[in-house]
């Protein structure tokens, strides 16, 4: 019986389907997706485009029932009127009958006028009001028309107070109030206007009229039950005047919807329900600003079809695209199928991809020729040094990039290195010197022997330091390096290995075990923690140690390198870090005793000086004027003032609060603040643009800081500043 395989998916071939989705489906996926979003936005756009005109015709339809008013207005206020109210104005003594043909003249105009449920007019130089009705002083009739309300009386008072406009003014009653006798109780709104009754002064009346909210209402309503929306009007002082639903009217209390009535810019606004959203139309004429109230529901209505439809579309997308990619990638997985199924190796794992199988094959062929390459070019390097000839073509495979000019064979006193510690030190060695270097082992000798090839003219010291610092940073041990002479012809190596074998002669190796480590840690320390007497002693061990053990040169200015750096380091833990020109002039040191000498006097002038003048003061100080210079910039911060000044955030906190007596934030938004309150009085900039140019990326964040600091808004602020001054 035939045993069943069991079915199993190649790694690769499951990345190449996911490499081709990712590259080819999943685009195509994200544009349909933006598409989709785009159409949705537009037609949202268009939903609320619609609403918008909604406020705006609210608007025109408000202010078409206010032409009768104005026509009154403007009648009364014409040289030809002869009217009662106009005569009432010019007699001064026994004018009660005249005040009752006024109230029946106002009584005629009320009769015109069926939104109106009261028509009034005031004289403020008589300090009178009279109506259809009766006659009363301003005062009486103030306290009358509010029904006792103080506030809505100072409302009522101040439309009919002035200052005059030609377009009037609009005040909401609050309080409800029968407007006439029989009628229910309800809430009205009334209406301003200035009158001209002589030609000697600009307004001497005003009349006005009043309309119940009842009949705004009817006469605005039009399809908006059908419709599903409500409405809402307000004056530019974001009062309410009107609405025809006070669900609501608590949203409208709120600090973020009172920043949206007065912000010229933002149209839409979401009610804190997530339900509920606004819309806003502003009356350039009348300053007075319309707003649309619409549900959610209503307007994901409209979306459904289209949700509908192009879900539909994007699945149908989705499985086209499946299953192109589902073809793609088996017509380009089967040839890589067969190559792997040819050269697979024996020992693979069973979980690795067909790629990792090829490059396992390849890693064994190339470990071979590697293996095979370290042995051949061992015995090439050896004939070339004893002087057999060997093949060019043989010499450009085992050297890659075979065009080099020069060449040095240097012998180094060492302990033989193994193979990985070989090639660590090449690649030390040519990274300093700029050559090719091979290492191989001389034989019978207790030495290796370094083979450089380079393009420019080689430096047989520069090359010693770079050979000699490399083997100290690999093997940690000392050498003793002897570079012969520099030759322009590979196939004459051997005389420079002649050269540098006669210059080491029978000189044993430097196999030193007290290189000063103990010192160099020593000397760190006691600058680090301000003994600079003994860091001096310290100095001096170290430079008599290198006088009794170092001969080479070369070597001698590297272990130098390696004194100074541990020096700079050390007094980079100060508080006098090394300024910028004594850097450069203990860089360039001439020798040993030059380099001990300066470090010497580095110390001595350190121990001298004051303790940084108290550091910490300056730095409180400088902390302070960048904070002062730099407040407005939207990005400052504790992590940016540290980064500025090299420290931690907890050390700017503790030296700001000491230099200020303030914590970070809080003088930040202090200075904001103040710099805030004099654009407003100074300049004309919206109140969102004053709140990003001192710093505040959120103009509602900036209002409520405003409003905690000074017990006001920032507009509240400039009306005020400006009725001050």
């Amino acid at each position: 019986m035939k045993k069943t395989e069991k079915i199993s998916v190649s790694p690769f071939y499951a990345k190449l389907i996911l490499t081709i989705g990712l590259l080819i489906c999943v685009p195509m996926l994200i544009v349909q997706i933006l598409l989709f979003f785009s159409s949705y936005k537009a037609l949202n756009e268009q939903n609320s485009r619609y609403y918008y005109l909604r406020s705006q015709n609210l608007s025109s339809r408000f202010y078409s029932q206010l032409t009768g008013f104005r026509e009154i207005t403007v009648k009364m206020s014409g040289n030809a009127y002869k009217g009662s109210t106009k005569k009432f104005l010019t007699v001064r003594d026994n004018y009660t009958s005249l005040m009752l043909q006024v109230s029946e003249e106002l009584s005629q105009i009320q009769f015109g006028l069926p939104l109106a449920q009261e028509v009034g007019i005031y004289y403020p130089d008589r300090n009178m009001v009279l109506n259809e009705k009766w006659y009363y002083t301003f005062d009486n009739f103030c306290n009358s028309f509010s029904g006792g309300n103080a506030y809505v009386a100072q409302k009522v008072r101040s439309a009919l107070s002035g200052p005059y406009t030609s377009s009037g003014r609009i005040v909401s009653s609050l309080p409800a109030r029968p407007l006439k006798s029989g009628d229910v109780a309800q809430n009205a709104l009334l209406f301003a206007f200035p009158v001209k009754l002589n030609n000697y002064s600009e307004y001497d009346a005003v009349i006005y009229f009043v309309i119940s909210h009842s009949s705004i209402d009817t006469v605005l309503s039009g399809n908006a039950q059908s419709e599903n929306y409500t409405y809402a009007i307000f004056n530019e002082g974001s009062d309410l005047l009107f609405t025809s639903n006070t669900e609501n009217a608590g949203e409208f209390l709120g600090e973020p919807f009172v920043e949206y009535l007065s912000d010229p810019v933002q149209i839409i606004y979401n009610f804190s329900d997530g339900t509920t959203r606004a819309y806003k139309w502003k009356d350039t004429t009348n300053s007075n600003i319309f707003i649309t109230i619409v549900g959610e529901s209503r307007l994901e209505e409209n979306n459904k079809a289209f949700l509908h439809r192009m879900g539909v579309l994007l699945g149908i997308n989705v499985v086209m695209l499946i299953a192109l990619l589902a073809l793609t990638a088996y017509i380009n997985y089967s040839p890589l199928r067969r190559l792997v199924t040819r050269i697979s190796p024996g020992n693979s794992e069973k979980n690795m991809s067909e790629f990792e199988q090829i490059e396992q094959v390849i890693q064994e062929l190339d470990n071979r020729a590697s293996d095979q390459g370290v042995v051949i070019m061992d015995y090439v390097l050896n004939d070339l040094l004893y002087g057999k000839i060997t093949r060019q073509p043989e010499l450009e495979q085992l050297i890659p990039n075979f065009h080099f000019r020069y060449f040095c064979a240097v012998s180094v006193i060492c302990s033989h290195p193994t193979f990985d510690q070989a090639q660590q030190i090449a690649e030390l060695a040519e990274r300093k010197c700029g050559c090719r270097i091979y290492i191989t082992d001389i034989p019978n000798k207790d030495c290796s022997l370094f083979v450089c090839l380079s393009k420019n003219l080689l430096d047989p010291e520069k090359l010693s330091a770079a050979i000699s610092g490399a083997v100290y940073n690999v093997m940690d041990e000392l050498c003793t390096v002897f570079p012969g002479t520099v030759v322009e012809k590979l196939d004459e190596i051997s005389a420079s290995y002649y050269s540098s074998q006669a210059k080491m002669g029978d000189k044993s190796p430097v196999r030193t075990q007290n290189y000063p480590t103990a010192q160099l840690n020593l000397l760190e320390s006691q600058i680090a923690s301000g003994r600079f007497q003994q860091a001096e002693a310290a100095i001096d061990g170290i430079s008599d140690y290198l006088k009794q053990n170092c001969h080479d040169r070369a070597l001698c200015r590297y272990l130098c390198y390696e004194e100074l750096q541990v020096f700079l380091d050390a007094r980079g833990k100060t508080a006098v870090p090394v300024e910028q020109e004594e850097l450069q002039e203990l860089l360039h040191f001439k020798d040993g005793e030059h380099l001990t000498q300066m470090m010497k006097n580095s110390l001595r002038t350190l121990s001298e000086a004051p303790a940084a003048a108290d550091p910490g003061a300056r730095q409180q100080r400088e902390l302070a004027d960048y904070v002062d210079e730099n407040f407005c910039q939207p990005g400052i911060s504790l992590v940016t003032v540290a980064d500025r000044f090299g420290i931690s955030i907890y050390m700017v906190s503790r030296l700001f609060k000491n230099q200020t007596g303030a914590g970070f934030k809080e003088y930040i938004n202090a200075k904001r603040l103040e710099r805030a309150c004099s654009l407003l009085t100074e300049t004309e900039d919206s109140i969102s643009s004053i709140a990003q140019q001192v710093g505040f990326e959120n103009p509602t964040y900036f209002t409520s800081l405003f409003r905690t600091r000074y017990g006001m808004t920032p507009s509240k602020y400039r009306e005020d500043a400006r009725e001050n001054g």
